[in-house]
C-alpha cells in the first residue's frame, strides 16, 4: 500500500503543474483526503518523495501547502520530540520550501517553520536538522517571523497565459500600424 501511496501522490503532484483549473482543483481535492486519511508520518513522507524537488513551481506550492497541513496536524511536540525520522524530514523541506522562487512556497514554508517554532527546542532541532548552506538564511527567516509573524498569503500572480495575451494584441496593433506606415510610404514614392 505504501508503494501505491507514494506512486498515486507523485502522479497527482505532477498533475497539479497542468493549467488546467478543474484537474488542479480535484487534484487539491485528492491531496486533501489523502492527508486528512492516512497517517501524518505516510502524507509526510509522499509529499517529500513526490514534490519537494519538482522543476515546475506549482507542484512545488502544491507539496508544500498539503506538507503544511501535516505539520500543523501534528504539531510541535509530535514532530521535535517524535521519532528523528520525522523532524529529519520536516526541517530540510521546510527550509527548502522557505527559499523558493514561488511567493507562495515560500509562505508554506515560513508557515511550517511558524507552526513549530513556539516548541522549545526548535532552535536546536533547527540547528541540528538544516543543512549548513541554507542555516543563515532559515535563522534570519525564523527572527522575523518572530518580529512580525508569518504575514498574509502572497496572491497568485498573474498566469504567463495572460501576459502573453495583452502583449501580443499590442503587438499586433504595432505591427498593423507599421504596415500601414509602410504602405503610405510607398504610396508616397
Amino acid at each position: 500500500m505504501d508503494q501505491e501511496l507514494d506512486n498515486t501522490v507523485k502522479v497527482l503532484l505532477h498533475k497539479a503543474g497542468e493549467s488546467n483549473t478543474f484537474i488542479r482543483e480535484e487534484v487539491d481535492k485528492a491531496l486533501k483526503a489523502m492527508v486528512n486519511n492516512v497517517t501524518p508520518a505516510r502524507a509526510l513522507c509522499s509529499l517529500i518523495n513526490g514534490g519537494q524537488s519538482h522543476l515546475h513551481s506549482a507542484v512545488r506550492r502544491c507539496t508544500a501547502q498539503h506538507l503544511s497541513e501535516v505539520v500543523e496536524r501534528m504539531g510541535p511536540e509530535r514532530i521535535l520530540c517524535g521519532t528523528k525520522a520525522v523532524a529529519d524530514r520536516i526541517f530540510p523541506a521546510a527550509a527548502r520550501f522557505a527559499q523558493d522562487s514561488s511567493q507562495q512556497t515560500r509562505y508554506y514554508g515560513r508557515k511550517m517553520l511558524c507552526s513549530m517554532m513556539a516548541h522549545p527546542d526548535f532552535d536546536k532541532a533547527l540547528e541540528k536538522y538544516v543543512l549548513p548552506k541554507d542555516f543563515p538564511y532559515i535563522k534570519e527567516a525564523v527572527t522575523s517571523l518572530r518580529e512580525k509573524g508569518l504575514g498574509e498569503m502572497p496572491l497568485d500572480t498573474p498566469s504567463a497565459k495572460g501576459r502573453r495575451s495583452q502583449t501580443s494584441s499590442v503587438g499586433h496593433s504595432r505591427s498593423s500600424s507599421t504596415s500601414r506606415d509602410a504602405l503610405s510610404v510607398t504610396d508616397r514614392e
